[in-house]
């Protein structure tokens, strides 16, 4: 049964890959040195975060485990950790991160459609809050940028770091607790004992920052090639407003995608004259991405759901 839990491992290390390795390079870009602070402290909230709020690794474990019998649910789980790792792996080999939460939401309605017990309500209040969760982003980064005055350079690396210390949080209380709910589940454990656990906890983070680590150059490169080129400004208050979305988001207890509450409050910073800055390929590349994400999620959730009976796990 040990190939369930390496498949939620191999899930970890993607989601470092996907969403830790920008976040880590938005920081080392600012600070123009390489350190090993930032890999640290988002390692140190994906480990720890969890312990202060469940409430979005319920909502993860009810997803991803529709059915009630302990051999099946297995299967149905080892079914959405393939689909969802196999879609993550095809779009961010493109170097565009995609998002993990509509990867898990599609390829967990695939295998509950396919294994007849889809929990569409669930899914849908999660799909609710995930569009929501970006244009929240969008609406708080406006007001900040509105309401603030540029800062000197000096100033606006400390607001960049305290942006950064608030997306650490932020990714902690929510991606966390999606790492160490599918491992909890992988391993039939309960989510508050898998919390407490050092062990796992400790796995799931070694897991994330290795894929954090081996992420980097595509992590850079994405940066770089981002839709916006931000001043300094424009970054510590993208960094505040879509940590704040993603923190109200996990008071709510639904997952939600960081790269896309980091996009929506992107968009919040420009004004009327950056939108002839905007890369609008690579805008385009990161859309079509993102619309790929939950149907494709679901037709190999559905095919995976149907083809792992075979499988002696």
């Amino acid at each position: 049964m040990w190939i369930i839990p390496m498949l939620a491992l191999v899930f970890c290390l993607l989601g470092g890959r996907n969403d830790g390795s920008p976040l880590v390079a938005i920081n080392l870009k600012v600070a123009r040195r390489v350190t090993a602070i930032p890999f640290v402290m988002l390692s140190a909230a994906v480990a720890l975060l969890p312990l202060a709020n469940d409430r979005v690794g319920a909502t993860v474990v009810a997803m991803v485990t529709p059915d009630g019998q302990a051999d099946r649910g297995r299967l149905l789980l080892a079914a959405v950790l393939v689909a969802a790792s196999a879609t993550l792996l095809v779009l961010n080999g493109g170097g565009v991160p995609t998002s993990i939460t509509l990867a898990l939401v599609g390829a967990s309605s695939g295998v509950g459609f396919a294994g007849g017990q889809p929990n569409w309500h669930l899914v849908l209040r999660v799909l609710g809050i995930a569009v929501l969760s970006p244009l929240a982003a969008f609406a708080i980064s406006r007001t900040i940028y509105l309401l603030t005055h540029s800062r000197t350079p000096r100033s606006s690396t400390t607001m960049v770091f305290l942006g950064f210390l608030l997306t650490c949080l932020a990714y902690g209380s929510n991606d966390g607790q999606k790492m160490i709910a599918l491992f909890s589940a992988a391993i039939g454990t309960d989510l508050d004992t898998a919390t407490h656990n050092g062990a796992i906890t400790a796995t799931v983070t070694a897991a994330f920052l290795a894929g954090v680590l081996t992420g980097m150059p595509k992590g850079a490169t994405a940066l770089q090639r981002g839709t916006i080129v931000p001043d300094s400004r424009q970054t510590w208050v993208t960094l505040w407003a879509a940590s704040l979305a993603v923190l109200i988001s996990s008071m709510l207890g639904s997952p939600v995608s960081m790269t896309q509450s980091i996009s929506g409050a992107l968009i919040g910073t420009c004004q009327t004259n950056d939108w002839r800055k905007v890369r609008w390929g690579e805008a385009r590349r990161i859309l079509i991405a993102w619309a790929a994400t939950l149907p494709m999620a679901w037709i190999l959730g559905y095919a995976a759901a149907n083809g792992l009976d075979l499988l002696p796990l």
